[in-house]
Formats: C-alpha cells, sequence, structure tokens
C-alpha cells in the first residue's frame, strides 16, 4: 500500500467519523452520514479522494463484511418465519414496481426494453443500506423490519432472473420462446442450488472444520 492510498485511507476515516458524529446529534441514519462523505470528500466534492478505484474495491469489501455481520443473526428457520412476507410482500413489491415504472416510463416515449430496464432499476434496493439501518435501530425483529427483510430479500433472489433477462431485452426481436424459458429455468435452478448449498452442504462442511478444533481456520 503507497503513502498516497494511506492518506486517503486516513482521510476517509476521520471525514466519516466527524460526519457521521453530526449526524448523530442530528439522530439520522450513520449511513446516511457515510453517504455524504463519499459525497463530499470524493471527486464530486472537494476531490480529497483520487484513488477512486482502490477505494471502490475496499468499499466492496466493507460492504460484504457488512451483510456477512447481519447475515450471522439470521438462520434459515427466521427466514421460514418470515417466508409469507418474503412471497407476499416481496414479490407483490417487485412486480407492481416494475409494472407501474414500465407503463410510465413507456408513456414517456421510451422503447419498451428500456422502459422494462428501468422497472428492474427501481424496484431494487440496497441491502446492505436498509437492513444496516434497521439495526441500527433494533428494529429487525419488528414487524415492519420482518417484512422490510422478507422485500430485501426477495429483490436479491429477483436480481438472478432480472440479470438474465437483460440479454434478451436487448435483442428482443430475435429471441424465441424457448430461449427465454431457458434463461428462467437456469436463473430458478441457481437460486435452488445457493439454498440446497446453504442448507445441505454449509453445516456439513461447518461441522468438519468444528471438530478439527484449528481455530486458524475460523480467523481465515
Amino acid at each position: 500500500m503507497n503513502l498516497s492510498l494511506l492518506g486517503e485511507l486516513v482521510i476517509v476515516l476521520i471525514a466519516a467519523v466527524l460526519i457521521t458524529v453530526i449526524f448523530h446529534r442530528l439522530k439520522l441514519p450513520a449511513v446516511v452520514g457515510f453517504l455524504m462523505t463519499g459525497v463530499l470528500i470524493g471527486p464530486g466534492g472537494f476531490s480529497l479522494v483520487k484513488d477512486t478505484r482502490t477505494i471502490n474495491a475496499l468499499a466492496e469489501i466493507g460492504v460484504m463484511m457488512l451483510l456477512f455481520i447481519i447475515g450471522i443473526e439470521f438462520s434459515l428457520e427466521r427466514l421460514q418465519k418470515i417466508q409469507k412476507f418474503f412471497w407476499v410482500a416481496g414479490s407483490s413489491q417487485v412486480g407492481l414496481t416494475v409494472a407501474v415504472v414500465t407503463l410510465i416510463v413507456k408513456l414517456s416515449g421510451v422503447h419498451l426494453q428500456e422502459s422494462i430496464l428501468y422497472g428492474f432499476l427501481v424496484a431494487l434496493s440496497s441491502t446492505a443500506v436498509v437492513l444496516k439501518i434497521l439495526a441500527d435501530k433494533n428494529q429487525l425483529n419488528s414487524p415492519s423490519g420482518q417484512i422490510s427483510t422478507g422485500i430485501l430479500i426477495f429483490q436479491d433472489m429477483a436480481i438472478v432472473p432480472m440479470l438474465a433477462l437483460i440479454p434478451v431485452l436487448a435483442n428482443l426481436e430475435s429471441v424465441s420462446l424457448i430461449s427465454l424459458g431457458s434463461r428462467f429455468l437456469i436463473s430458478i435452478l441457481a437460486v435452488l442450488a445457493v439454498y440446497l448449498i446453504a442448507r445441505k452442504v454449509m453445516p456439513v462442511i461447518t461441522s468438519v472444520i468444528v471438530r478439527t478444533r484449528i481455530k486458524e481456520i475460523f480467523l481465515m
């Protein structure tokens, strides 16, 4: 790590702490303070941070760690308790948002493919940001927190078929129903594979690691 990057990281940390303290005094979420920090010291603000590529890479690692920490508090049993919110609220939110946004954008004169893409974008939220705010307010177990969690998980699952549909939207005229169906099938199989790995494979791997009693493995 060179000195310039180290200096920029120090600037990020100092600015984040100061702005977060201010937002805490104003009783605003810390996540908003972090976003404001990026706006102020980034290229669009005072340009105190110039090596945005490395900062972005570190930020992605931070988001993954945040989701991992939040995920520790969850279990498949707990997710089963909110499955009605997952299926009903999640599908309703994503489906209605995509439909309404697509209709509005289409009426404004945009092509159907682009309208659907805008619908996809508006229908999705930042799981890391929302869960962080709910966790800070101790509302993950509240009724509103459970509904929000169910919707967020459904959105994350919906990303898979959405990504599969983007190439189809780009060449909608030349795509057959068989190709479209195969993409949906692959998306569903991918989601099922993740579920089965989390449900069947990971517990076995975890138990094997526990039996080794090697602490260093957990540090990895």
